[in-house]
């Protein structure tokens, strides 16, 4: 999927064969607008009401929200801002 604008997509399960019973299965998704835009979460919640229409995602999509844990938030700006990521990386070799 290299050629995919999309991010890797992760299947979590309870370890029951998705197959044998359509009401073990649900769908959750990091739909926080930190991360994805609206549209994406719109064009998301579409692409799963053509999978299973009477599941109705604009209402019973499980949406997650991302945890603002300090350091996701310095990694995170890191690999947008290479003078932020140089100056992490200095304060991290002097600290270890």
């Amino acid at each position: 999927m290299k050629d995919s604008k999309y991010p890797l997509f992760i299947l979590e399960t309870n370890g029951i064969l998705l197959g044998a019973d359509r009401d073990y299965a649900r769908a959750a998704a990091m739909t926080d607008s930190k991360a994805m835009p609206k549209e994406e979460r719109r064009i998301l919640i579409q692409k799963l009401n053509e999978i299973d229409r009477a599941a109705n995602y604009s209402t019973t999509l499980e949406e997650e929200q991302i945890d603002a844990y300090d350091t996701t938030i310095k990694r995170l700006k890191a690999f947008t801002d290479v003078e932020f990521a140089k100056k992490l990386e200095k304060k991290i070799k002097r600290v270890g």
